[in-house]
């Protein structure tokens, strides 16, 4: 017989002896019982003896748990917390209860121990209950608690409270929890609130604003989410952040086609692809072109349209995207024939086959264009 299992059958004995006195058996909600805890006739404050046998052998447990979790024994480590979960309870200090129960409370949520963490949270809410509206100091541990056990509605409602108590200078860092908590389950409408809290207060940072224009995206609110990209243009401007600046102008670019302002979305995907085109950042220089000659397709100007791809050839053609030359010369057959200009389309879809056979991809939606260009459109000599 293994050291390990000896000791595997040694727990499991304890939590037999016990089960009757509550010991490792009973949810946390329930009345505590251990043979640590004295249970007179007469109820009576614990001895200072008392508490500190009980202190000891709780900070032994919490211990002892962290080693068993370590050798890979899940059940004894969480027999181990919950009687340390249980002694910290019969002590004054909720303070370093709730500090246990939101870190047993992650590893438990995290390892999908989920009766676990359900019993993890009946406690917090029951200290929420009983002991929150007396001792105010306890908010804010205990909404980091509910956190740990991504119980974002009650944490978010614990931190609108503890909010609500703070000047003004303290009170960005907590609305950004509460719109992290929000953008991480989901709720962009919440966390878009929050983000405009701290706009009201003059507290928004660069990746604040950089969140916010990203959750007002997310909502469709391109209006909104334009007006917020327009304050980073600035900052990067003043950071020297080129590369960002060049992607913040894609990004207001994109909202203005999507919202029909075609004219807005031209000058800042010329802007993007200027500054792109000088620090040789191609990807996002590409971009910009991209988009651009789609703007002109929406507009039905497919000459410049052409113009736009035939400088895209030389931006991949210089940085050595071949199967982006690919793709354009096939975006550029079509507008060709759609002119009609069907030798220009004839040469653009030879080029792209040249290069399909390069790669050794999309020969077929090549050969295919070409057949049917020639077949349909140009007369056989």
């Amino acid at each position: 017989m293994t050291y390990c299992y000896r000791k595997l059958l040694f727990f499991l004995s304890l939590n037999l002896m016990f089960v009757g006195r509550g010991v490792l058996a009973s949810p946390l909600s329930e009345p505590i019982a251990d043979p640590l805890i004295p249970e007179p006739l007469v109820e009576r404050p614990l001895s200072p003896l008392e508490m500190g046998r009980i202190e000891r052998k709780a900070g032994e447990l919490l211990l002892s748990g962290q080693v068993q979790w370590l050798a890979q024994m899940p059940e004894l480590a969480f027999a181990d917390w919950f009687r340390h979960l249980r002694l910290l309870q019969v002590l004054p200090d909720r303070l370093a209860e709730i500090e246990s129960l939101g870190n047993i409370g992650a590893i438990a949520w995290e390892n999908n121990r989920v009766q676990d963490a359900r019993d993890i949270t009946a406690r917090l809410d029951r200290i929420r209950e009983t002991e929150f509206t007396a001792d105010g100091v306890l908010l804010l541990p205990l909404a980091e608690a509910y956190q740990q056990l991504r119980n974002s509605d009650q944490a978010i409602a614990l931190y609108r409270t503890h909010v609500a108590t703070l000047d003004e200078p303290y009170q960005a860092e907590i609305w950004r929890i509460i719109a992290q908590l929000a953008v991480d389950w989901f709720d962009y409408e919440q966390g878009v609130e929050a983000y405009e809290k701290i706009q009201n207060l003059n507290a928004l940072t660069i990746p604040d604003r950089e969140q916010f224009a990203k959750l007002y995206e997310k909502l469709g609110k391109k209006n909104e989410a334009i007006a917020v990209q327009l304050q980073l243009a600035p900052l990067y401007r003043e950071d020297l952040n080129i590369n960002k600046l060049a992607n913040v102008y894609l990004a207001i670019a994109t909202n203005y086609y999507q919202l029909g302002q075609y004219q807005n979305a031209i000058l800042f995907n010329e802007s993007a692809f200027i500054l792109a085109w000088e620090q040789k950042q191609f990807a996002a220089a590409e971009t910009a072109l991209n988009n651009l000659a789609q703007v002109y397709i929406a507009k039905d100007n497919l000459d410049f349209a052409i113009q736009v791809y035939e400088q895209l050839l030389i931006v991949q053609n210089t940085s050595y995207n071949r199967f982006g030359m690919m793709e354009t010369y096939d975006h550029l057959g079509k507008l060709y024939q759609q002119k009609p200009l069907y030798p220009e389309a004839l040469i653009s879809y030879q080029k792209g086959l040249a290069i399909a056979k390069e790669l050794n991809h999309n020969i077929s939606l090549f050969t295919q264009s070409i057949e049917a260009l020639t077949f349909n459109e140009i007369p056989i000599q």
